[in-house]
């Protein structure tokens, strides 16, 4: 579990020991009682999100890419897209 994870929930058993609530502690700190629920189990040691980026089915390919910049940077689209000029990224 993260450091800060930890922490948040230390403060949070520590209001509570002081007489507030769980649902006013964690709106205090920002975090929602069910994001802190979460947070205690402890199977839930780590971030689920999966690590890398899947790019969409639909996405251009780097010829189809090439080409929409060309098209679109070309001098008969000039008064077109005079105050923009598009690069790659």
């Amino acid at each position: 579990m993260s450091t800060e994870r930890a922490n948040l929930i230390q403060l949070v058993s520590e209001a509570q020991d002081n007489g507030a609530s769980q649902h006013k502690a964690c709106e205090v700190i920002g975090i929602s009682s069910k994001t802190l629920r979460r947070w205690q189990h402890t199977d839930n040691t780590e971030d689920k999100r999966p690590l890398r980026q899947q790019s969409p089915a639909n996405s251009l390919t780097e010829l189809e890419r090439q080409r929409v910049l060309a098209t679109a940077n070309a001098p008969e689209y000039a008064l077109i897209y005079r105050h923009v000029k598009l690069s790659p990224c």
